[in-house]
């Protein structure tokens, strides 16, 4: 078996796909669907919208959505319990079963594969799970199941099976290797890497340098770039994570590396000069986190429309739909047999068509209903009120079909609008609704812990006014050059309001 991953962003995108293919027009490529975690939805459009709605929880992942697919050697007894099995032990092993994923097996190819989409955010706790040697896990998982199930057996590019050569250079050194296979000790690296999902989440050099020390960490400069060391050992920080490179951090914090002086700022960086920056950082913070609630009102806005929308037009159809079974029970002697035989009408002849018969000659679809009318000498059964009422029914399907398309274009379903396939809809509209008001809520929390953007603005003009040109030289080495921008900016209206001008502040 043969395995590839990836990251994405958007679930729709990857459903659509996997249903009908590129070109949109692949009706007859998905062989069989399953899903876990996922209330038994096995409809790709619907279960991505549920996927996005849990994602929504996690405010900082940007790639929400991870993507196995799985492919089967020509010549394996391939079915579907065995991928079922297959996928379901990729997600165990990768610490996903809890997690929302969906099973897409195509049949478009020689050789059986299967798609696996997963939702990184965990549906309850709302905490992200991170890809870190993924792809050694997957193949590990696979070689076994191979093994397991008699398959063809192929050889890992990042995991070597009992028997078999490693084609590639594995992600750990060999020295790490033999020491590890030696000792059973952890290496410093691993060590370090437990650390990753923290680090990652700094905003700053000097986040940084507070996160690693809270674990007993610094980092050094070493050669052309850095290590983290606990005084001890040392590692390359790119070798615990490509992105905590030197190069990949000074693009995230759009500053250059400002070396010992950052590790030891007591000695090194004066007090103003450290405040200055740290208010900068402060205003930075301030600025994001109200734009990440700005597009959190606007997103619980769209939410809580788009969910009142959905149960009005709910509402409506199934006014309609109750408007024409009582239609056709006045109509018809027997309603449902009718139903289906106007149903088969109008699928071969369309629905104008079914709205003349109905006006014209309504007992081709049943037996009407009748009123007796007593005569002189016999009881007579009037169909005259089941006609009229007929008519009527004509123009109660006109309402419903209307209504349904509404329906069917909120939820954007293209198939058959089926009762559940709507209560599905409206529950993924409200867990979106809720989430995106919940992050409403997070982040107006967590904004009254933070200072008035106002007073910043202030504080930063007035420490900047206070500094030496040197003292400023040194500053700039810490800050980019937006942020550089804002402190001449607010520097120059703290000089504007002491020499008297009315020109109102932060303007």
């Amino acid at each position: 078996m043969i395995a590839k991953a990836s990251s994405g962003k958007s679930f729709g995108g990857l459903m659509h796909y996997l249903e009908v293919g590129r070109s949109g027009r692949e009706y007859d490529r998905v062989d069989w669907i399953a899903s876990r975690n996922l209330c038994g939805i096995d409809d790709p459009e619907i279960a991505g919208r549920l996927m996005e709605a849990t994602a929504e929880q996690s405010l900082r992942i940007q790639k929400p959505v991870y993507h196995v697919s799985i492919a089967f050697n020509p010549s394996d007894p391939v079915t579907r319990p065995r991928m079922e099995l297959v996928a379901d032990r990729v997600l165990d092993n990768l610490g996903l079963r809890d997690h929302q994923a969906m099973f897409v097996a195509h049949r478009d190819r020689e050789h059986a594969h299967v798609h696996i989409v997963v939702n990184r955010v965990h549906p309850e706790t709302g905490v992200a799970w991170e890809r870190w040697q993924d792809y050694p896990r997957i193949e590990r998982t696979l070689r076994g199941m191979e093994r397991e199930l008699g398959l063809r057996e192929v050889p890992g590019r990042l995991y070597r099976a009992p028997g078999h050569e490693l084609p590639e250079r594995a992600l750990e050194t060999s020295g790490e290797r033999h020491a590890r296979e030696r000792t059973h000790e952890v290496s410093f690296r691993e060590k370090v890497h437990q650390h990753v999902p923290e680090l990652r989440q700094a905003q700053s050099w000097e986040d940084l340098a507070d996160r690693l020390a809270d674990r007993g960490l610094k980092i050094e400069p070493r050669g052309q770039g850095i290590v983290i060391t606990d005084g001890e050992q040392f590692v390359q920080a790119s070798r615990v994570a490509r992105d905590l490179s030197v190069k990949r951090l000074e693009e995230k914090f759009e500053a250059p590396y400002p070396g010992k002086a950052l590790n030891e700022p007591s000695r090194e960086i004066d007090p103003a000069v450290r405040s200055l920056v740290r208010d900068i950082r402060s205003y930075d913070e301030v600025t994001r986190h109200e734009k990440a609630l700005g597009d959190a009102e606007a997103r619980a806005g769209e939410a809580s429309e788009h969910a009142h929308q959905l149960e009005r037009a709910v509402r409506d159809w199934r006014h309609r739909a109750a408007d024409v079974s009582r239609s056709l029970s006045r109509v018809y002697q027997a309603p449902e047999e009718a139903r289906a035989r106007l149903a088969d009408f109008e699928r071969a002849h369309g629905k104008e068509a079914v709205t003349r018969q109905l006006c014209d000659h309504p007992e081709q679809f049943g037996p009407l209903q009748t009123v007796d009318r007593p005569g002189l000498v016999l009881t007579h059964r009037d169909k005259a009120p089941a006609r009229a009422e007929a008519r009527q029914l004509g123009g109660a399907l006109d309402d419903y079909r209307a209504s349904e398309q509404n329906v069917r274009s909120i939820v954007r379903s293209k198939g058959e609008l089926t009762p559940d396939l709507v209560d599905t809809a409206q529950r993924a509209a409200g867990i979106a609704r809720d989430r995106a008001q919940s992050a409403v809520r997070e982040l107006r929390d967590a904004g009254q812990n933070l200072p008035d953007r106002k007073v910043l603005q202030r504080t930063i003009g007035d420490l900047a006014s206070s500094l030496s040109p040197a003292e400023l030289r040194l500053v700039r080495s810490f800050v980019t050059d937006a942020q550089a921008q804002l402190v001449a900016k607010f520097k120059g209206i703290v000089l504007e309001l002491a020499l008297g001008h009315e020109r109102g502040f932060g303007r």
